[in-house]
């Protein structure tokens, strides 16, 4: 069951993922194939769509920014808890504590 909800759970990243770079080159590659063209002046349709170009890339760079930086904090915060534990509050375990097991 465990193996089954991972799985499924990077199926489902891999696709977004895809989707997020998708979404970035077809933008990018949309701008700059438009760079140069004949503009009609106010209301240009493709003066509108390179803008919304530039706001979809704003947007998954502010996203993804943001979700980098809470997994580096969260990765921080488990590995400073890990090491500042004091060691009565460890899960204590035979081998741990050096017990001797004489019959």
């Amino acid at each position: 069951m465990r193996k089954k909800f991972f799985d499924t759970k990077r199926i489902i990243v891999t696709f977004m993922l895809i989707c997020i770079l998708t979404t970035t080159l077809l933008s990018i590659g949309f701008i700059i194939s438009h760079a140069k063209h004949d503009c009609v002046g106010e209301n240009c349709p493709i003066c509108v769509q390179i803008n919304d170009c530039l706001n979809t890339l704003s947007r998954i760079t502010g996203i993804c920014c943001s979700i980098c930086m809470s997994f580096g904090f969260s990765e921080l915060m488990t590995f400073n808890r890990s090491r500042v534990e004091p060691f009565s509050q460890r899960k204590s375990t035979l081998v741990g504590l050096k017990v001797r097991m004489n019959n």
